[in-house]
């Protein structure tokens, strides 16, 4: 029984803590927050991720893009000096697809 006390008290206590301290569920960021670059401004990063082919700020497309149209969108931004949230690159992740705009 007292195991159980243990079990349950851990549980509770780890339940507790995942709701303190930060704010759990949050919804992801705008698309143009993920683009880092020293120094530039929002409105920068918003101007090149326009010019680079995104529909709108959020990130989000009005229409279905193939993987290689959005690893065009990708590569124009990384040209312009951006880096992606953590260092992601989008050819890295699909290399084993082969995609023209990643060569």
């Amino acid at each position: 029984m007292t195991l159980l006390k243990v079990f349950v008290t851990i549980i509770v206590i780890s339940m507790l803590n995942a709701c303190f301290g930060r704010k759990p569920f949050q919804p992801n960021p705008p698309e143009y927050q993920l683009w880092k670059s020293k120094g530039e401004s929002d409105a920068v990063v918003i101007s090149a991720m326009e010019d680079c082919g995104y529909e709108n700020y959020n990130g989000k497309f009005k229409k279905n893009l193939s993987l290689n149209e959005e690893a065009e969108i990708f590569q124009c931004m990384k040209k312009r000096g951006f880096t992606y949230y953590r260092g992601f690159d989008f050819c890295t992740a699909f290399k084993d697809r082969n995609l023209p705009a990643c060569k």
